[in-house]
């Protein structure tokens, strides 16, 4: 496919009328972005349909919008999101070559016919609002194909791309924090944008673009109620402004239009005072100021505003384009040399082919394209009972096939299920899975054919009925299956004896039974048996009865069909109508009176109905949905209301399981249990399948039994699961009990969690956990503990014993039989002296029995006859009647003993008889006197020599004159210690004489 940029050639620049809008010359063109949007709660579900229209570029003249990209041939592209810059050219998001759209980029002096050139290519990544620099080189716009929606720049040759802004990690106050919608500042430098990361409405926050930003300051603050969002550079640096949009979360909702400097200083200011304004676009000069309002019309209209450097200007907007239920968005302005500027939005056009949408169920928004539509001719969408995937029929040529894509949008290339035969023309049509999703209907050339859903296998073709004249012909069509899969009905037209057939000449028909007096008929799902005209018996002769698209109610009770452009109810009995037919009452506005109703397709929960609706004077088709009430009157509301025609709408089946667990009691004691009630509800539209349900205890929670009032419901001891062998319908429950025995104490954490094979719209309630708490029983708690302490904690060899004493007590509630002390002491190296409190066998000895809160002493003496230093200890071992100690922790006491042994040296150790020799003494008790005392010799009176704070002493010892000759032994006595010898010490006579002369005289 080829497109032609219209307005590039000298003929459109010659044609195009110049409008004088507020004293600005400018030419309106046209393109279309989906506005920002408001943080909101999980999507409820969607509508899929066959819409007709699509997005284009376009402008407009004397208010006649003329789309800027014209097609020559091929199917439609979609274009959108354009922005433009004052130095000319032009960048936008277009589908013409991958079906997420890629960016795209026109320079203003490019040639009539010159193709665009594809900035970005990420098949999987979502791109958007490009936005041009102001010098035409660079192209900036927010993707998410670095994971959470950022801001990234590309040349304009596709070169150097590169991400700009890193959003925080999400909080409880941003959980999907973004950054969208960037706009350039003047020179180039920086860029502005809005961002979720400190507003789930939106703030405008300021980066730099090189260097790489270190920060995003925010110059924006909205509250709770609103958010800043749209953020356009004025281009012209003097104005120091940037133009935003304020949305408002409060009822009415409503944007304004406000500009506040880049830096923030001095907070916003009005720019078009009294409308209701969003997405603002400047022109190159600053002064004339393009946006959407909704004034005129809900879907929005393009306008433009003179402003001044001080936000006064024209008092009033001039419309610029808006047509009435086609929505305008992202207005923009386009230079090009030798012209003048054109303002270029996106606008919603009337397509040719059908394709494949879808919208929120809950009021319209978010329309998506599901399809992959290169010259296809698409229809009949129908979801898998899973709400996963859309099968649809996809026409190309003569033949048409049966194809498949994901539902939420993100198939590059359907799969094709069916594969009928290309030279006979056969047409696929209609397609519909049966409930369980293991197999599928669909019409092939007039003929109801079923097929295995995964391996595409003819299972049966439903016959002709049965003839009540030879050669009778038929043709089948719009087959819907029973709740529980055992009937199928559909649309059957019966050729008359006396008529010819008409297969052959209705071939080319959009529909075969279009113009046919159908009736809707019912058969067996396994084989096409069983067949039985429903509404055969209600033609009369004065009124063709066109009985058509039959759809049986999801909850089995109601057969819907379409007679004559009405909806009629008709009450069903095992899959068989009974009672009385009634007409659903549709009441649409009074100003657009409906000429008839096509397409009814059941919500999930059969208490609503979708349909397409003829109306207008234009006679335009679109989704409407109508509830059905057991009593009152059924409230109507639009779901589309788009330019071109939407049919076949078909509703998504979406559940929604939330699981909850609560525990009673929630406090236990050890050996005590509680009951773990587990709840699952579907809180969706649609029954969920394959509901399973498991609950995870924690270590010291072990689990009894389990058990389950709900019909249908298996459960597993082992996994503590149960599972529902049937679906769970809408609002339904499964419940289930686990009784936990709590084997420690602690704070427990139980998980359940919940898994369903349709799709699930909130996955955060798919799991939750409940607080449980395991304490000591108040009457039960078995428990003795002991303690020790060995006194003192320091002494002296041969001085005071010491003192290991235990003190055993029953800490419990209850009476311990037989409690054993084991001591730890190092008798190898300490002597055991006195024993107290028990008799000592070995290391042990029997203290028990301890009643509650009684006490044992046992002490052992230790004579400190040896050096030592290291712990001491002993362990209890209680005996009870029936359990064991719950608190085994406590059983086992510690405590640190240390034995010094004091020591005297001497020097010299030679003197003479009259000489005085130096005395050292370390590791002595502080504080106590040491007496010294020569062992041979005579020893005189002295001072007392008291020891230091830090076990250490000095003294002198005297020899006297003529005192004994020989060796001699110095001795130290006092408190606390045993005797102390220093050295031996010689003495010598005064002589030099050698010794032995000595011992001769």
């Amino acid at each position: 496919m080829r497109r032609t940029p219209a307005r590039r050639g000298k003929a459109f620049r010659a044609a195009a009328a110049t409008i004088l809008v507020a004293g600005l010359p400018i030419v309106v063109v046209v393109g279309s972005a989906t506005p920002a949007a408001a943080a909101a709660a999980p999507a409820p579900g969607r509508v899929a349909y066959v819409g007709e229209h699509h997005e284009e570029l376009a402008y407009a003249v004397d208010g006649t919008q003329n789309p800027l990209f014209p097609t020559e041939s091929g199917p439609t592209t979609v274009d959108f999101d354009a922005s433009g810059s004052p130095s000319g050219g032009l960048t936008w998001v277009s589908t013409r070559d991958e079906r997420r759209g890629e960016i795209y980029h026109l320079p203003a002096d490019a040639a009539p016919d010159a193709p665009a050139t594809r900035l970005t290519s990420a098949n999987t990544a979502v791109d958007r609002h490009p936005v041009l620099s102001p010098d035409g080189t660079k192209v900036a716009f927010d993707s998410n194909r670095g994971g959470p929606t950022q801001i990234w720049v590309v040349n304009v040759d596709g070169t150097g791309l590169r991400q700009i802004t890193q959003v925080p990690a999400p909080t409880p106050t941003s959980p999907n924090p973004a950054d969208t919608w960037p706009t350039w500042s003047p020179d180039g430098t920086r860029l502005a944008f809005t961002s979720t990361r400190t507003n789930p409405n939106g703030e405008i926050h300021t980066t730099t673009v090189t260097p790489a930003p270190v920060t995003a300051p925010r110059i924006t603050v909205s509250g709770s109620t609103g958010g800043a969002i749209q953020p356009a550079w004025d281009p012209v640096a003097d104005h120091n402004r940037i133009a935003f949009t304020r949305t408002s979360t409060t009822t009415p909702t409503r944007t304004t239009l406000l500009s506040i400097p880049p830096n923030g200083a001095g907070g916003p200011s009005q720019l078009v005072p009294g409308w209701d304004g969003s997405q603002p676009g400047w022109n190159a000069e600053g002064t004339g100021l393009a946006f959407v309002s909704r004034r005129l019309n809900p879907d929005g209209g393009v306008y433009v505003k003179t402003v001044d450097d001080i936000g006064g200007g024209s008092p009033e907007p001039d419309l610029v384009y808006d047509e009435n239920r086609n929505p305008e968005s992202r207005p923009t302005w386009y230079y090009t040399p030798e012209a003048p500027p054109l303002v270029v939005f996106t606008h919603v056009a009337v397509d040719e082919q059908g394709e494949v949408r879808d919208v929120q169920a809950s009021d319209g928004s978010g329309d998506r394209d599901l399809s992959y539509r290169p010259g296809k001719l698409e229809g009949a969408p129908a979801y898998s009972p899973d709400g996963r995937k859309v099968a649809f029929s996809r026409r190309t040529g003569t033949y048409a096939e049966i194809v498949t894509v994901n539902a939420d949008a993100t198939t590059a290339i359907p799969t094709v299920l069916t594969r009928p035969n290309q030279r006979n023309a056969e047409k696929d049509t209609d397609p519909v899975y049966s409930p369980d999703g293991t197999k599928l209907a669909f019409v092939r050339s007039n003929r109801i054919v079923v097929i295995n859903a995964t391996t595409g296998a003819e299972l049966f073709r439903v016959p002709p009925p049965p003839p009540t004249t030879p050669q009778n012909g038929f043709l089948d069509g719009e087959p819907s299956w029973s709740a529980d899969g055992q009937r199928i009905v559909f649309a059957r037209y019966v050729v008359p004896p006396v008529a010819p057939p008409p297969i052959g000449l209705r071939a080319l028909a959009a529909n075969p039974l279009d113009g046919l007096d159908t009736d809707v008929w019912s058969v067996r799902a396994s084989d096409g048996g069983d067949q039985v005209p429903l509404t055969a018996v209600d033609d009369t002769v004065t009124e063709t009865q066109f009985d058509r698209t039959p759809r049986l109610s999801p909850d089995g009770t109601t057969l819907l069909f379409n007679r004559n452009g009405r909806l009629r109810l008709w009450s069903l009995l095992s899959n068989l109508p009974t009672g009385t037919q009634r007409d659903l009452p549709v009441l649409g506005p009074a100003n657009d009176p409906f000429s008839g109703l096509q397409y009814p397709a059941w919500a999930p929960d059969s208490k609503s109905v979708a349909f397409s609706v003829i109306h207008g004077p234009s006679h335009t088709r679109d989704i409407g949905v109508v509830t059905v009430p057991l009593t009152g009157d059924p409230v109507f509301r639009w779901l589309t209301t788009t330019v071109g025609n939407e049919n076949q709408p078909v509703w998504q089946p979406a559940a929604d399981l939330e699981v909850l667990v609560s525990p009673l009691p929630a406090e236990i004691q050890v050996g005590s249990t509680t009951t773990l009630t587990v709840t699952v509800t579907n809180l969706g539209q649609a029954s969920a399948r394959k509901v399973r349900a498991a609950l995870t205890l924690p270590p010291g929670l072990v689990s009894q039994s389990i058990s389950t009032t709900t019909p249908g419901a298996v459960c597993t001891q082992t996994t503590l699961s149960c599972e529902l062998a049937g679906p769970l319908p809408a609002e339904g429950t499964l419940i289930y009990n686990v009784v936990a025995l709590g084997q420690q104490t602690g704070t427990y954490l139980p998980t359940a969690s919940v898994t369903g094979s349709i799709l699930d719209l909130g996955p955060a309630n798919n799991q939750a956990n409940t607080t449980v708490t395991v304490t000591f029983p108040p009457v039960d708690l078995r428990d003795v503990e002991v303690t020790m302490s060995a006194t003192p904690a320091e002494s002296f060899k041969g001085g005071d014993p010491v003192v290991a004493t235990y003190n055993v007590r029953n800490t419990g509630r209850i009476r311990a039989t037989g409690v054993t002390l084991n001591t730890a002491l190092p008798t190898t190296v300490l002597k055991r002296g006195t024993v107290v409190g028990c008799t000592l066998t070995g290391a042990s000895c029997e203290v028990g029995p301890l009643e509650p809160g009684q006490i044992a002493s046992v002490s052992v003496a230790l004579s400190p006859d040896a050096r030592f230093a290291g712990p001491v200890s002993g362990t209890v071992s209680p005996r009870f009647a029936r359990g064991i100690d719950d608190n085994p922790d406590n059983n086992r006491a510690t405590s640190a003993v240390r034995v010094l042994q004091p020591e005297l040296s001497i020097s010299p150790t030679v003197g003479k008889p009259g000489s005085v020799a130096r005395v050292v003494g370390r590791d002595f008790p502080a504080g106590v006197t040491l007496n010294l005392n020569w062992a041979t010799g005579i020893n005189v009176p002295s001072r007392p020599v008291v020891v230091r704070p830090d076990g250490t002493v000095e003294a002198q010892a005297l020899v006297f004159h003529r005192d004994q000759l020989g060796n001699r032994l110095l001795a130290g006595t006092g408190l606390r210690f045993g005797e102390v010898e220093a050295p031996g010490f010689l003495v010598v006579p005064p002589s030099f004489s050698p010794p032995g002369f000595v011992a001769r005289g």
